[in-house]
């Protein structure tokens, strides 16, 4: 302001690492107030579970139990059996994500948004197909498991409670695309009323959906039977999934950080809200990535049910 007041030129080196300094400062406050909601609503939901376990009873075990039990703790057993193919495909779409990361970089560099807005929603449509398509082969390979029918426990009851709090927050960011598109369509804007944004908020409704009805189906089914055991459907699915949702994961923080492609110069109650959820839909692939990793590794487990008691006591 000083140098545009007076007219005194300032050299590049003068004025780079002020500008640079804020640009980054800014970023990083962004990802640390995202960081901040989720460890709130993390905190809030523990909170939860623990004022409604206080009048539980518990289940008092002796020295020899106790002494069993620690033992157990420190050793812990992973099954990395039909996970290859999955991790492969996993690495394969992490690497997809930084090179879309990457074009946008580029072209934002170039100043040239429209097609960085582009090369963002190109790079979410093909994610969230992927993902979609994976879901839905899922689902099917992995009816050959048995339901088990036991009760909530806490443990499960926080990670339910944590993942709807995500899915409101990506309903709630899908709905508002696909309404400020229809607004901007009205308006006879062509660079938010493209047809690719719809048809990505539209894929990414469905992916969201599925995946979530998938975890939680998912994370009731065990491999019981000798054939499941040996061929453990659907684990490879598991696999791509877990590593695909850690991937999307870092993609939304670096969306939240950069202006959306169907959000930017859009004010209002709108921006409000996509705003307001950035954070639950970055909670959302954070938490089905820990679901997914649960999943993966109690799913094919071939403990039995009093191993697992045991271990659990």
């Amino acid at each position: 302001l000083v140098a545009s007041t007076t007219h005194e030129p300032l050299l590049n080196d003068q004025i780079r690492p002020g500008l640079y300094s804020a640009h980054y400062l800014g970023d990083v406050a962004t990802y640390l107030a995202t960081a901040v909601v989720e460890f709130s609503l993390i905190g809030a939901a523990v909170m939860f579970i623990l004022w409604k376990s206080i009048d539980n009873g518990t289940i008092s075990c002796g020295n020899d139990a106790g002494s069993e039990r620690v033992k157990r703790k420190h050793r812990m057993r992973v099954d990395c059996s039909s996970s290859s193919t999955g991790l492969f495909a996993g690495i394969l779409f992490l690497i997809v994500t930084f090179i879309s990361i990457g074009v946008h970089s580029v072209f934002t560099q170039l100043n040239n948004s429209r097609s960085a807005q582009l090369a963002f929603g190109l790079a979410d449509l093909a994610l969230f197909a992927t993902s979609l398509s994976a879901c839905t082969i899922g689902i099917y390979r992995m009816r050959m498991l048995q339901f088990l029918r036991r009760s909530h426990g806490s443990a499960e009851i926080l990670d339910e409670i944590l993942l709807m709090i995500g899915l409101i927050g990506e309903l709630l960011f899908c709905c508002t695309g696909m309404l400020l598109w229809i607004t901007k369509s009205d308006e006879n804007d062509d660079e938010a009323g493209e047809v690719y944004v719809l048809i990505v908020y539209v894929v990414r409704l469905l992916q969201v959906l599925i995946q979530t009805v998938f975890m939680l189906v998912a994370g009731r089914l065990r491999a019981h039977s000798l054939e499941a055991k040996e061929q453990k459907p659907g684990k490879q699915i598991v696999t791509f999934l877990l590593m695909a949702n850690v991937t999307l994961f870092f993609f939304y923080t670096f969306e939240s950080v950069n202006a959306s492609y169907c959000h930017k110069n859009v004010f209002g109650t709108q921006y409000i809200i996509a705003h307001t959820v950035a954070p639950l839909i970055v909670l959302y692939r954070f938490h089905s990535s820990v679901c997914l990793a649960e999943i993966w590794k109690h799913c094919y487990s071939v403990k039995t049910a009093s191993d697992r008691a045991q271990s659990n006591y």
